[in-house]
């Protein structure tokens, strides 16, 4: 995934009424990325730029060295996987399936 696919992400999750809770792009580490949406609990899409492969995340109670732990709902290591619109569809699904 690309910088013009973390910004279609933005773009659809605004357009599907989510407040984006923040956001990080990073060239220099492979082009990965994150996008968090307000909700509780927050769930966040992470594109991991040296994997190759698209999470979703819940954020969790836990904390490890004073960081917020995040589990995985769904991985997208397979490319046709890896379409923004796919993606946040994928997110809709598992907000509707009760996440």
């Amino acid at each position: 995934m690309t910088k013009r696919d973390f910004d279609s992400c933005c773009e659809l999750l605004q357009r599907s009424d989510f407040a984006i809770d923040g956001s990080h792009y990073s060239e220099n580490s492979f082009g990965s990325w994150w996008i968090a949406v307000t909700r509780t609990p927050r769930l966040r899409i992470v594109w991991d730029g040296k994997d190759g492969w698209v999470y979703i995340q819940r954020e969790t109670d836990e904390v490890f060295q004073a960081v917020r732990v995040w589990r995985d709902l769904w991985t997208g290591r397979e490319r046709r996987f890896q379409v923004p619109e796919l993606v946040v569809r994928k997110l809709l699904d598992l907000i509707a399936d009760g996440e």
